[in-house]
């Protein structure tokens, strides 16, 4: 009697692993499971990765829905830090898919004080000789930053003067945290 009970447990195991293999793992239409910030998150038709770095409470990657904006990565970070300067994000902000963003501090983080604030420029309405005091800014980038502000309207996120002829990723390194989008 005890051998049929193990025979029978045995087969009904085997039979579950059998019908385990064909199990589609994609049945509530996930395309990818990974980890993000340490939780296991599944990224669906619906959502998008973004990254935030710079001064935000949890730094890192996060999944969000398609059309996300700033507030909504800003949130799942944790909410920026009080060193992070306000002037140089808008909340309503619409993330690009599969980006990262930056979070600029206000202060000078070589100040060991911490209360001197760092002099910025405002993209979005600075003139050509305020755009050279940017390092490594000449007359060709500024010239480029306001004909593309003019083509195409303010920028949102710092990230987007990349956008702009002649900036890539490291000009705008050199640049983050001298530029903000408004007072």
């Amino acid at each position: 009697m005890v051998i049929k009970i193990i025979i029978c447990v045995a087969i009904a195991t085997i039979i579950g692993l059998v019908v385990m293999q064909f199990i589609d793992p994609q049945l509530n239409g996930t395309t990818t499971t990974e980890t993000v910030n340490g939780e296991s998150t599944e990224e669906t038709e619906d959502k998008n990765n973004y990254s935030i770095t710079g001064n935000v409470s949890n730094p890192g990657k996060y999944l969000l829905e398609i059309d996300s904006t700033m507030e909504d990565l800003i949130s799942a970070a944790g909410g920026v830090t009080s060193k992070a300067d306000d002037r140089c994000f808008y909340l309503d902000a619409v993330l690009t898919s599969d980006s990262s963003y930056y979070i600029p501090p206000k202060y000078d983080p070589t100040d060991i004080c911490g209360g001197e604030e760092i002099t910025k420029i405002n993209i979005n309405s600075a003139e050509e000789d305020d755009l050279l005091e940017l390092t490594g800014f000449g007359s060709v980038l500024a010239s480029n930053l306001l004909e593309y502000r003019t083509n195409n309207g303010l920028f949102y996120t710092l990230e987007a003067v990349m956008n702009v002829s002649g900036i890539g990723n490291s000009k705008f390194s050199l640049i983050k945290d001298y530029i903000i989008l408004h007072e």
